[in-house]
C-alpha cells in the first residue's frame, strides 16, 4: 500500500515537472528586457488637432504591437466638454493612400449613437496585415449644432514607420469655426 502511494506521489511529480519544462512561461520564451504586450495595449502613431467648433480635440490612430492591429480614437477635449454637450460621432479606419492623400479603402465604420459627451470613443480595430497595402489613417464624422466636419489622423505606413504628416480637415460645414 505505502509503495503504492509512494508511485504515484512520484509519477504526479514528475509530471508536474514535464509539464513545465514543456510550457516556459512568457519571460523564458522572450528576449530580456523585451516588452510583452496583449491586444489591450494601444499607442498613438498619428494624430491631428480637431478644430472644427474652436478646439475639440484630436483624432488619432492607434495601434496593437501585441495583435498587429489599428484603430481609430477621437479624443474630446476637457475644454470643450465643460462648456458643450450631445454631438454625433462616426469613426473610420482607411487603408491605401492615394496621390491626392484619399483612401482606397474604407476597412472600418463605426457610428456612435447621437447626442453623446463622452470624452473618448474608439473604433474596432483591424488587422495592418492582408489589405492592399500597410499604409493607413483613422478619421472622426463630428456633428455638432450646425457644424459637420470630416477630419483625418495623417496617414502612417507600418512597413516603414513613415508619418506623411497630413492630417486635418477634409471637409467641414459652414456652421463649423475654427
Amino acid at each position: 500500500m505505502r509503495s503504492t502511494r509512494i508511485a504515484k506521489t512520484l509519477a504526479v511529480g514528475a509530471a508536474l515537472a514535464l509539464s513545465a519544462l514543456a510550457a516556459p512561461s512568457a519571460t523564458a520564451a522572450t528576449a530580456p528586457g523585451a516588452a510583452l504586450y496583449d491586444c489591450s495595449d494601444y499607442y498613438s502613431v498619428s494624430s491631428s488637432n480637431v478644430n472644427l467648433y474652436g478646439y475639440v480635440g484630436y483624432v488619432d490612430l492607434q495601434y496593437s504591437p501585441g495583435c498587429h492591429a489599428t484603430r481609430s480614437h477621437f479624443h474630446v477635449a476637457d475644454s470643450f466638454r465643460n462648456g458643450h454637450s450631445g454631438w454625433n460621432v462616426r469613426l473610420w479606419v482607411d487603408n491605401g493612400r492615394n496621390a491626392d492623400s484619399t483612401a482606397q479603402n474604407v476597412l472600418v465604420e463605426y457610428n456612435y449613437p447621437n447626442n453623446t459627451s463622452y470624452a473618448d470613443y474608439w473604433s474596432p480595430s483591424t488587422s495592418i496585415y492582408g489589405n492592399p497595402t500597410e499604409v493607413f489613417t483613422a478619421g472622426v464624422t463630428w456633428t455638432y449644432n450646425a457644424c459637420r466636419g470630416e477630419w483625418i489622423s495623417g496617414w502612417h505606413d507600418y512597413s516603414n514607420g513613415y508619418n506623411f504628416n497630413d492630417g486635418g480637415a477634409s471637409s467641414y460645414s459652414q456652421g463649423c469655426h475654427g
